[in-house]
């Protein structure tokens, strides 16, 4: 890990993996819930630090 960098995401950096999720605010999802549910947390963090790490994954619409 980088000097200085948190282990955990921001919740700025935990809202931005949500703002690029688009599904989950179409199936009515909000990011308190999305925070709420365990499991979406975990993702949503995972996703937080990929991003921060450069990991950027091509989007593939063929598969949603």
């Amino acid at each position: 890990m980088h000097k200085g960098m948190s282990t955990e995401p921001t919740t700025a950096e935990l809202r931005e993996s949500f703002n690029r999720a688009p599904l989950m605010r179409f199936s009515g999802w909000t990011f308190d819930r999305a925070c709420a549910a365990p499991l979406i947390l975990w993702a949503l963090k995972k996703s937080a630090l990929a991003r921060r790490r450069g990991v950027h994954h091509p989007s593939q619409g063929s598969l949603i």
